[in-house]
């Protein structure tokens, strides 16, 4: 079984909008959020290709009810209750991700 990955949740989340009326296609979704015509479809099939941040954040900026922890890792919910106050997860995954960046600066600077 494939693991889930980034565009699958985001693909998820394409669909939610459609089915609770916030976009009326995933091609309405990806203009919204200013994403290019059939970016979902073309990043789900090029096994090769990443999603960028910005592009994570552009859905975001739209549709912050989206929980970015979500998308990213795949734990939690896939939306935030209240938009305006971050998800607990938020707290953790920040710490994780300082820790990982203070490890990347060590590792440089003993370059």
């Amino acid at each position: 079984m494939k693991e889930e990955t980034v565009i699958d949740r985001m693909i998820q989340f394409a669909e939610w909008c459609k089915t609770s009326n916030r976009c009326k296609s995933k091609s309405d979704f990806e203009r919204k959020c200013g994403l290019t015509h059939n970016y979902l479809y073309n990043t789900s099939i090029n096994t090769k290709s990443n999603v960028g941040v910005d592009h994570i954040a552009k859905i975001h900026k739209v549709f912050p009810e989206l929980n970015i922890i979500w998308v990213i890792t795949g734990k939690g919910s896939m939306l935030i209750d209240d938009p305006n106050k971050p998800d607990e997860g938020y707290k953790e995954a920040y710490k994780a991700l300082s820790d990982k960046l203070a490890m990347l600066k060590g590792m440089i600077n003993q370059i």
